[in-house]
């Protein structure tokens, strides 16, 4: 067959043709993707066909051409045409087609979580994809929250616990209940936290706490920290206690280390704090942590999540950057944030993680319910974000045998 070059009016009806393609990547980017490739094309010895020519064309118009792109933000899976760029680098060129399969896999990892995130057939998808305990998930059983030292004892961090509910029991009931589970399956969590003390109620508001003899809780002000706050978060956060008294082998007081002897302590229910991330042992998942700050308005809090914390630097900040907030309003229980046009919210793990951060600080506010304005996706994980999303009962899901 007689070789010869490409009319103006062939290039044109062969990219009539073409398929639709849809890439969530910035123009830029794609730009510079291409203009690369053409440089490492140039260093070539030998001839590129004419097709690669068309093909050429064909991505340049692609940049400047936006209505070509038919972009998906709910499923953001980028789909890129293998023929075609298979084609454009001809028939000797080897090496490029080994990178473009490599880049293809990177993108294949990268869109795994993103497409288990939109599965709607998976039975599994909640439990999967969301860290904390909603009341959806609840029904005849009771959220608990237990307040464990993290793994360098440098603070504690809230757990929560499903546990079957029962005629006749109360919160310290299933307190214990949450203790014994997380020793059975997962004793690390509680080193450091008073799992042997016997405990017993006074009253309606005062909680009696009787350590053994020879007990380590005031071996050194790390201790004694860990000790207090374990217990302290643990009764705040499953009931309306407002008093701790101490007792060692049934006997009044306790001694520590740097407090010294020790009757009784006050329990004060924390509120306005703002969640951020704690990552422990190499886990991708974050814990989400309230800040020891307490702050007057939702939208400090809010800031502080994405800048970080003065003083508290262990806390990692829980919103991304692009997570980009114009203004909150509430009605009633209900907090509205309004988002930015260009906001950054993808349907992946770090938007969800972030999203469950803003429910749970909405939550230390007293809101029972949040609403985004203007998201750029309609599902986030098992979100819907075109509705309010109630806060959760509970962060840090632990899954237990009973």
């Amino acid at each position: 067959m007689k070789k010869r070059g490409w009319s103006d009016k062939e290039v044109e009806d062969f990219i009539k043709v073409l398929p639709q393609v849809t890439d969530n990547r910035n123009p830029r980017e794609i730009y510079q993707n291409v203009s690369l490739k053409l440089k490492k094309q140039r260093k070539r010895t030998w001839m590129i066909p004419s097709f690669a020519a068309a093909a050429a064309v064909m991505l340049a118009l692609i940049l400047v051409s936006p209505g070509l792109f038919n972009s998906n933000p709910e499923k953001e899976i980028a789909i890129e045409d293998r023929e075609n760029i298979k084609s454009s680098n001809g028939a000797g060129s080897g090496d490029a087609e080994q990178e473009q399969k490599k880049q293809q896999a990177d993108h294949d990892k990268a869109d795994e979580v993103k497409i288990a995130l939109n599965n709607e057939g998976d039975a599994d998808l909640f439990e999967k994809s969301a860290t904390a305990v909603y009341e959806e998930e609840l029904g005849d059983h009771e959220a608990v929250t237990l307040w464990v030292p993290e793994q360098n004892a440098n603070f504690v961090i809230p757990v929560s616990v499903v546990v079957p509910k029962e005629e006749g029991k109360n919160w310290l009931d299933f307190l214990s209940v949450a203790i014994a589970g997380l020793q059975k399956n997962e004793p690390d969590l509680l080193e450091g936290f008073p799992s042997d003390a016997e405990l017993a109620l006074e009253g309606n508001d005062t909680l009696v706490v009787n350590v053994p003899a020879g007990h380590t809780y005031g071996n050194g002000s790390t201790q004694e920290k860990i000790f207090l706050d374990s217990l302290k978060g643990s009764v705040s956060s499953n009931s309306e206690i407002r008093k701790i008294k101490f007792a060692t082998d049934g006997q009044p007081g306790i001694v520590l280390g740097n407090t010294g002897e020790l009757k009784e302590e006050a329990v004060k229910k924390p509120k306005n704090r703002a969640y951020m991330f704690v990552y422990q042992n190499g886990q991708e998942t974050p814990y989400m942590v309230p800040s020891n700050k307490e702050f007057k308005k939702i939208d400090d809090a809010l800031n502080a999540m994405k800048s970080g914390i003065e003083n508290e630097n262990l806390l990692k900040p829980s919103l991304q950057p692009e997570f980009r907030l114009v203004k909150v309003a509430s009605e009633g229980e209900v907090l509205t944030i309004y988002l930015a046009k260009d906001a950054g919210i993808h349907n992946d793990l770090k938007s969800l993680y972030s999203y469950e951060a803003v429910l749970l600080t909405a939550k230390e506010f007293g809101y029972k319910a949040v609403k985004l304005e203007n998201p750029p996706i309609e599902k986030l994980g098992p979100f819907n974000l075109e509705t309010e999303n109630k806060v959760p009962d509970g962060p840090n899901k632990k899954n237990i045998e009973n």
